[in-house]
């Protein structure tokens, strides 16, 4: 699925499923916006590429790094896990 483009249950499983790589929207939205806002603050865009391909593109690649080695989709192993609601 795209960067803010929703999809259905099941969808990045079938994508998956066809060798398409899948990340969860928080992994690839979040450089966009921290590198906008660092622009919009006056943070030099070299410095902001500088960032992200020393800072974010390490922690991306290491995702996709570990989900091979351990056999995990990227998607399951960057979600946080499902929490049981309890009653009070």
């Amino acid at each position: 699925p795209g960067a803010n483009a929703p999809s259905g249950d099941g969808a990045a499983e079938a994508l998956e499923a066809r060798g398409v790589v899948c990340l969860p929207g928080f992994v690839v939205n979040c450089g966009g916006i921290f590198g906008s806002s660092l622009v919009d603050s006056g943070v030099p865009p070299a410095a902001v590429e500088r960032l992200a391909r020393t800072r974010f593109r390490p922690v991306v690649a290491a995702l996709l790094e570990t989900g091979r080695g351990r056999g995990v989709s990227p998607m399951t192993l960057a979600s946080p896990p499902k929490r049981r609601c309890q009653k009070p």
